[in-house]
């Protein structure tokens, strides 16, 4: 039976929920330590992530202090690293005779320890144990993180993920439990542990749809507080040992300022503060300053160079990946110390290759940006031979509602499934993806005929639906322009150069895309003639007038703005379900035959389309009732009419602006 909690607590384990305990070692150079875990089940155990072979003795008798060492009937390793494996062989020579639960690839390199109690291959037993009470442990696949074999548990019970290095930090262990300063650390522990951000997202996938109350790290901290947040934070975080000499390592030439090197200085330097202490920086950073020339500000490459000759080359190396994500970010030139003392030749940017790699990568997903994709696509065009190509735009028809609902991080999550699957779509060289600055994914299928382009974009479309990249479905829709018709136009409108030819593909993919999100289920478009593609790159006016005076007023001036005009004489015809009637402002009268301003507004309130149009409420009547209603309603710009053509198309211009 469990001891006494109290007890237990003041001599090594501390409780972190009912009948689950956490041990911890301090790592002997102090900056990583690691922790075992108990859970006891009735009269049985399980030992989670044993320890390291200097403190098999320890532990031992830490067990015998919560449960007889012969009660527990499992050790789950969740890798072969030896601060995991390292006390199983003296363990059971001591006593404790339990399978040990692990992947079969980790098997084969834990018998090295000398390992002989019989092995609990997860891989072969689905996934799970159960105890005699019937309470499941479910095992997680995490391969390659950062083992091949890595797998974390799972206690539906208590909620609790036992997650091995993930979700660790590059720190000292100290307090039990995680706040909000442990995010940095954690993000620094999986930088250098976990091999690549296509590794580490579908593990942070897999693990979404769970109910996890608490992560127990078998390095840092337990963390309890936003933990959703955590796992979408290493779901998007660049992380790698070789982070900054595999991706161009930003030879991006952007222009930079001064202000910028500062602050990425003033990151690293909060960085090193969380890792090393704030104590310990600040005399780092007063020896540092000694280095330079009288008071003078220190350049990026200055100060990298002053840190590894003040403090060694360590408190560099732990910083390393996260500088090249600040490079990337602020779009910085790859500091002049690091060209000078890189082990591994840095690559110089490519120009006339059509390989995008002195262009930036987009943050969220990791894709080359919309300059690469129209370096890219010009290289195409050059080198055309009668081969067949295609060019696709993709979107997320329901990004907006996924903002609104769950907030920018989950909008960001869909973005980053949608471009996960564009670029995984095919393995063919000829296939590239590309994130361009509008929320659009774009891709140069360079080989491919129409059959293909258009089965893969199904596809695409297809995964979009079925998979969890969000916490809502994903209704994708595609733009689609083959070789010959962008030949075609560009022939027909005189277009003939580099500039005017991605121009011009540019405004056909965009109607393409355009008319296939007119469907309500997503679509895909990829035949279009001139006059449709004129209609749909049209920003839409609804105008609900019954007074033909105004609307031959108004006609004439948003078409010579470049606007579509729709005219109803009232708001009972208007239906914000249907798409192809969804306009991008509505202007309306407050007074009409059947339904009004008013009325019509409020069913576009109960639309989760139609709430977010803007809305222009139009009037002779503006005194004090109509004022409120409108207030009430949540309408925020109310003319009086007459009004001037002047202030109704500056308004409109500010709210949606023409094509």
């Amino acid at each position: 039976m469990e001891k006494n909690v109290a007890e237990a607590e003041i001599e090594a384990w501390v409780k972190i929920d009912e009948g689950v305990f956490r041990l911890r070692h301090s790592s002997p150079r102090g900056m990583m330590g690691y922790s075992p875990y108990l859970l006891i089940d009735g009269n049985e155990a399980a030992l989670i992530d044993p320890g390291a072979s200097i403190h098999s003795s320890e532990i031992f008798d830490a067990i015998g202090k919560l449960i007889p060492p012969d009660r527990i009937s499992l050790m789950i390793a969740h890798h072969q690293d030896p601060d995991i494996c390292g006390a199983i062989p003296e363990l059971s020579k001591l006593g404790v005779s339990a399978p040990i639960a692990l992947h079969w690839r980790t098997s084969t390199l834990a018998v090295y320890y000398g390992i002989s109690g019989p092995f609990y291959l997860v891989n072969e037993n689905k996934w799970e144990w159960t105890f005699s009470s019937g309470r499941k442990l479910k095992f997680i696949p995490a391969p390659y993180c950062h083992f091949a074999g890595s797998i974390m548990t799972w206690d539906e019970k208590t909620g609790i993920l036992f997650s091995g290095d993930l979700f660790g930090a590059l720190s000292d262990v100290g307090e039990t439990f995680a706040d909000a300063s442990y995010h940095e650390p954690m993000k620094a522990f999986h930088e250098h542990y976990m091999p690549s951000r296509e590794i580490l997202a579908p593990v942070m996938d897999s693990i979404l749809s769970l109910d996890i109350k608490q992560i127990a790290p078998q390095h840092g901290k337990v963390i309890r507080e936003d933990v959703r947040g955590c796992v979408m934070e290493l779901r998007s975080l660049r992380c790698g040992s070789y982070l900054g000499n595999t991706e161009a390592v930003n030879v991006c030439r952007s222009p930079y300022s001064e202000k910028d090197e500062s602050l990425i200085v003033e990151r690293l330097i909060a960085r090193l503060a969380l890792l090393f202490g704030r104590e310990r920086t600040r005399l780092a950073l007063e020896r540092i300053k000694g280095t330079g020339e009288g008071g003078k500000a220190m350049g990026l490459s200055d100060f990298l160079a002053a840190l590894v000759a003040t403090q060694g080359p360590r408190w560099f190396s732990v910083i390393e990946p996260y500088l090249y994500s600040l490079l990337d970010e602020f779009r910085v030139a790859l500091p002049d110390y690091i060209r000078q003392t890189a082990e591994i030749p840095i690559p110089e940017p490519l120009s006339d290759s059509g390989t995008p790699g002195q262009y930036a990568r987009d943050r969220n997903t990791g894709l080359w940006d919309g300059s690469a994709f129209r370096k890219r696509l010009g290289s195409v065009l050059a080198e055309r031979d009668g081969k067949e190509f295609a060019l696709i735009y993709f979107s997320v028809d329901n990004l907006e509602e996924i903002n609104q609902l769950h907030g920018r991080h989950a909008g960001d999550d869909a973005i980053r499934g949608l471009a996960y699957l564009a670029q995984n779509a095919s393995t063919d060289p000829g296939w590239s993806a590309y994130k361009l600055a509008a929320p659009y994914v774009a891709v140069i299928a360079d080989g491919f005929g129409k059959e293909a382009t258009r089965s893969t974009v199904e596809r695409i479309r297809y995964e979009a639906a079925e998979a969890k990249f969000s916490t809502e479905r994903l209704t994708v829709s595609a733009g689609i322009l083959y070789g010959d018709a962008l030949r075609a136009q560009a022939e027909a409108n005189g277009a003939n150069n580099q500039e005017e030819i991605p121009n011009a593909a540019d405004k056909l993919l965009l109607a393409r895309l355009f008319s296939a999100r007119r469907n309500a289920s997503g679509g895909i478009c990829d035949v279009l003639t001139d006059g449709a593609s004129d209609y749909y790159l049209k920003k839409r006016i609804l105008l609900v007038e019954p007074d033909d005076s105004y609307v031959r007023f108004l006609e004439p001036l948003f078409a010579a703005k470049g606007y579509f005009l729709v005219t109803v004489p009232d708001g009972a015809s208007v239906d914000m379900n249907r798409a192809e009637e969804i306009p991008d402002i509505v202007v309306a009268e407050a007074m009409t035959p059947r339904m009004g301003g008013f009325d019509l507004r409020r069913q576009m309130l109960n639309s989760v389309r139609g709430k977010r149009i803007p809305f222009i409420l139009i009037s002779r009547r503006k005194d004090e009732e109509f004022i409120k209603r409108a207030r009430d309603l949540g309408i925020v710009y109310f003319l009086k009419k007459p009004f001037s053509k002047t202030e109704l198309i500056g308004l409109v211009d500010n709210l949606i602006g023409a094509t």
